[in-house]
């Protein structure tokens, strides 16, 4: 019999959808595992009945069901909640924890590409110490970059990428931007505590369509929310971690977190979390404080609509104590050449967002967040090997303020010609920042005082930055076949970027006598259009399926690239964006306890922006200064190849 696309939902007995269950489907020639979307819902292309599904998820008792025909209505499937009264038990997940992503999924189209979503729960063994690389290990070729020891900042980079505060990845938090400014700035100085998050989900550069032009692709940080019990669940954690004593004094870190997932009326409820981490660090120097709160909502205004919010806030302050020269580290790995430089960072992101079922088959997903952030770095900025003699200190603040919007729709349906499965994502996102950022000279005390002397005095600048950022975007499936499909899409962006400030340079002699002392004005605008297509194609067989895809990237002008003075480094005025594309051709195989995901992959990188030494003209008696160059260096080509694979085993 001639099939269609199958919808379902999988709920508890009280009717609260249970988030991403596991779905096997057999027909006659063909069997598949599927997983469900974060609201129960799931969607599986058929080409044949009946099907038999087997629906199974943690904490319930799994059912299997024989569905004869194509239903006209969703098919909603309860499973019941596992209860067993035993003496002495060993619990384990059964659950995978790595999983692609549906070919649909909140809104989002991942057909045809390079996917993983991470549960940290599942992969961490000791939950209280957290770090980046026990959880990323699960990325092939990934480059953790971790810069402390408690895993307050997370840098991760992909594909030969930089891992600098993930600069190179579009980083979201329940899919909206956190990093400082997505466009101009996308550092993420802010990383939620992974005890606070459901699920990691990366998708290789083919997301750039979706979610925005970074060259490596999509890092989302799947929040935990309200679990949809009628009772409040507390969940608390205490953990210390010491280090051996140096020069007789403790090191060590402290980690506290307390969660609660508490219902407000029958069909609504909020996730809490509280998390902080102090410690001294095993190097000298190292002290930190770090606070986060977290707050979440969700609201089933009846079975069509869902309202959500969230609200994040951070604040961290730690020492730094600078780095080592390799004759100094093999001397002394824990030693501190730098007592007096400082970092904090004050972030906060909230946001609302509705999801809608319309009458017509399309769902409707809506965001609107905002970041307002800050960020100072504080200290001797010379190389290890100069000696902090005091006086003052530089100082480099940063003030970011933006908003950003989030508009799409989905629609899927099955092709009558073809027998394929069909669906179309259209949608617009767009961007308001203005920034500031100043650097100059702060007191010459050892303490964590964030505060200049006096702007524009020494080698200085006060600089704004206002910038726009509109896009349209369409990504399709067509279903050339029930087992044959492909993805195009296109994305357009129209930009505005802009600059101006004060900067103030200053010249001396060998003697120390001024030669220069100028206050300049600069300013800067700059409007482009940027096309960016894309396609890719999945081919299934059973459980197999062979993907693809091929998109264009691109990457805007950082702030930090033309506004920072001071550090000997020279600014090309010609200095132009970066542009790129992804390729990648992959295989993958998925069974109840085993999958596997073979893929190679290309990266060309256009017009990299990095720094070279350069000789430029200076006042008499110099002539001529030594500095470093920032320009548009070359191009560049990465290939690799890219392997993951997951078995789990079932002990007696």
């Amino acid at each position: 019999m001639l099939g269609q696309a199958l919808l379902g939902y999988a709920v508890a007995t009280d009717n609260s959808p249970i988030p991403r269950a596991n779905i096997v489907w057999t027909t006659q020639s063909a069997e598949e595992v599927v997983s469900g979307a974060d609201d129960g819902t799931f969607l599986i292309d058929l080409d044949e009945y009946p099907v038999r599904l087997s629906v199974s998820a943690i904490g319930y008792v799994a059912v299997e069901i024989l569905v004869d025909e194509p239903q006209s209505t969703p098919l909603v499937i309860v499973l019941n909640e596992l209860s067993v009264n035993v003496s002495q038990a060993l619990v384990e997940s059964k659950r995978s924890p790595t999983e692609w992503l549906p070919s649909l999924s909140n809104g989002g189209l991942y057909r045809g590409m390079k996917s993983l979503a991470i549960r940290p729960e599942a992969v961490l063994s000791v939950s209280g110490e957290v770090q980046a690389r026990n959880i990323f290990s699960a990325i092939p070729g990934a480059n953790i970059w971790e810069s402390d020891a408690a895993g307050l900042q997370l840098g991760i980079g992909v594909r030969g990428l930089s891992p600098n505060r993930s600069a190179y990845l579009s980083i979201r938090q329940d899919g909206v931007p956190i990093a400082a400014d997505p466009l101009g700035y996308p550092e993420a100085y802010y990383t939620p505590p992974l005890q606070m998050v459901e699920a990691i989900s990366l998708v290789s550069g083919a997301a750039a369509l979706q979610y925005g032009s970074q060259l490596g692709g999509l890092l989302n940080f799947q929040m935990k929310r309200w679990n949809g019990n009628d009772r409040v669940d507390l969940e608390s954690l205490l953990s210390l971690t010491a280090y051996v004593p140096e020069d007789k004094e403790y090191r060590g870190n402290q980690h506290f977190a307390l969660q609660a997932s508490l219902p407000t009326s029958a069909t609504s409820g909020l996730f809490i979390a509280i998390d902080n981490k102090t410690g001294t660090g095993w190097r000298s120097n190292g002290r930190f404080n770090s606070t986060t709160f977290h707050i979440n909502g969700k609201q089933d205004i009846s079975d069509v609509l869902t309202i959500r919010e969230h609200v994040s806030y951070m604040t961290r302050e730690e020492q730094q104590p600078g780095g080592l020269t390799e004759a100094l580290f093999v001397s002394s790995p824990r030693m501190s050449t730098r007592n007096r430089n400082w970092f904090s960072i004050d972030w906060f992101v909230g946001g609302v967002g509705i999801d809608y079922q319309t009458s017509s088959s399309w769902k409707l997903n809506a965001d609107l967040s905002t970041v307002i952030a800050n960020r100072n770095s504080l200290g001797f900025l010379g190389t290890p090997d100069r000696i902090d003699f005091g006086g003052a200190r530089g100082l480099i603040s940063a003030d970011f303020r933006s908003i950003t919007w989030d508009l799409r729709g989905t629609r899927s349906w099955k092709n009558k010609v073809s027998g394929g499965f069909n669906a179309l994502l259209i949608g617009s996102q767009g961007l308001r920042g203005d920034n500031r950022m100043r650097q100059g000279w702060a007191n010459d005390s050892d303490d964590s005082d964030f505060t200049f002397i006096e702007l524009l005095v020494g080698e200085s600048s006060d600089t704004n930055f206002p910038n726009f950022q509109e896009a349209l975007f369409a990504q399709g499936i067509i279903g050339a076949s029930p087992r044959f499909s492909l993805t195009p899409g296109i994305r357009c962006e129209w930009i505005r970027t802009s600059m101006s400030g004060e900067y103030r340079a200053v010249a001396t002699d060998l003697n120390g006598n001024f030669l220069e002392d100028s206050i300049f004005s600069t300013s800067d605008s700059r409007n482009r259009v940027v096309f960016l297509p894309g396609i890719g194609f999945s081919w299934k067989e059973g459980t197999t399926e062979v993907y693809g895809n091929a998109v264009r990237n691109f990457r805007a002008i950082n702030f930090s690239d033309i506004q920072l003075t001071g550090l000997g480094v020279v600014v090309d005025p010609n200095i132009s964006d970066e542009f790129g594309a992804n390729f990648d051709l992959g295989i993958r195989r998925k069974t109840e306890n085993f999958q596997v995901d073979l893929s190679a992959y290309c990266l060309f990188y256009r017009e990299r922006i990095g720094l070279i030494p350069a000789v430029v003209p200076a006042p008499p008696p110099i002539f001529q200064k030594a500095i470093f160059l920032r320009k548009n260096l070359n191009d560049a080509r990465t290939l690799g190849a890219e392997l993951s694979v997951s078995k789990q085993f079932v002990l007696d």
